[in-house]
């Protein structure tokens, strides 16, 4: 798609990532008011269940919690009426970058980098993983009818097969916040980014990973990449932090 370019990254900083997604009852621990909500009359807001209809800041500060739990200092801060990462990141809880979650999430030890959540054909042959499929069918327009995972709208993480990684829903279920300001990079073939995490400053932060609503051929990708600056019912997060 238009806003994805191939780039030269390098992964040099070691980093924890988190095996699966953020539940509610997790989320309620610093924000007691959370709510889920609901889809088309389908709660999202049961503990068991990934946080959603929560925005990048209020997963930003909820690392800062965890920080401050652990002993660790907060990455993120007040600057100019903006929640921002300090110069230079320390080894607090954060949400992933950009860089991070994709290779995590496409990382096939020697092959190829996988290009969907279950290899590189489409549709999925087998259940792997929360997608729109016939659980779906009356609530989403567009869906896999040759494809029943179970669940209607989000499933409580790791419910499904894990990656090589060990890495639960990397594809499906909740679309996942990213740490980095959305940006289209320009294509550099001679340019290398090492531990990359973004730009500066923006609007919009970057969401990677499909959700329970998508089924497109394209959506399903891990290359596809989405953005918002507000709350949806399919977008939840992870943690992740440096090692040191």
């Amino acid at each position: 798609r238009s806003n994805e370019t191939l780039r030269k990254i390098k992964l040099q900083r070691p980093f924890y990532m988190g095996l699966r997604e953020v539940t509610n009852q997790e989320v309620r621990q610093f924000l007691a008011t959370h709510n889920s909500g609901s889809f088309k009359r389908q709660g999202l807001n049961r503990d068991q269940l990934p946080a959603v209809a929560i925005s990048w800041r209020q997963a930003a500060l909820f690392c800062n919690w965890l920080s401050v739990k652990d002993s660790l200092k907060p990455v993120y801060v007040q600057k100019g009426g903006k929640l921002v990462a300090e110069d230079p990141v320390g080894n607090g809880y954060r949400l992933p970058t950009e860089a991070e979650w994709e290779y995590c999430a496409r990382f096939n030890q020697n092959r190829a980098a996988l290009k969907y959540p279950w290899g590189n054909g489409y549709p999925p042959s087998a259940v792997t993983g929360n997608f729109a499929g016939l659980s779906a069918k009356d609530l989403m327009s567009n869906f896999l009818s040759v494809y029943n995972d179970g669940y209607a709208v989000s499933a409580p993480p790791a419910k499904f097969k894990k990656s090589i990684l060990g890495l639960y829903d990397m594809g499906g279920n909740v679309s996942e916040w990213c740490h980095d300001f959305y940006s289209i990079y320009p294509f550099s073939p001679q340019k290398k980014y090492v531990d990359p995490m973004g730009p500066k400053d923006g609007r919009h932060h970057v969401i990677k990973g499909s959700s329970w609503m998508h089924a497109g051929i394209s959506e399903l990708r891990f290359a596809y990449r989405n953005y918002s600056d507000s709350k949806r019912s399919d977008v939840g997060f992870r943690i992740c932090r440096y090692v040191n």
